[in-house]
């Protein structure tokens, strides 16, 4: 289920489950200068998780967030590896 405020939301949840350091967002910008597209990928140690586009960063990081709490819901509210 989608939350409000996702980039938040996965913050609170690395802090509580030993600290957001663990955590990286990679991003990178693609397309052309008309149409540029930011993309985001979430690292938790060292392992990838979420991938997020959008026409802006904050965009790209929400949904690179979502994608990422939802993993970890699937994974029983626990981080992979």
């Amino acid at each position: 289920m989608p939350v409000q405020h996702p980039t938040m939301h996965l913050n609170n949840f690395l802090q509580a489950h030993g600290g957001t350091q663990q955590m990286e967002m990679r991003q990178s910008e693609e397309g052309p200068n008309h149409e540029r597209k930011w993309r985001v990928v979430v690292f938790i140690n060292n392992i990838q998780y979420g991938t997020g586009l959008g026409h802006d960063l904050t965009a790209a990081k929400k949904a690179a967030a979502q994608e990422t709490l939802t993993l970890i819901s699937a994974n029983g509210n626990r981080l992979l590896g």
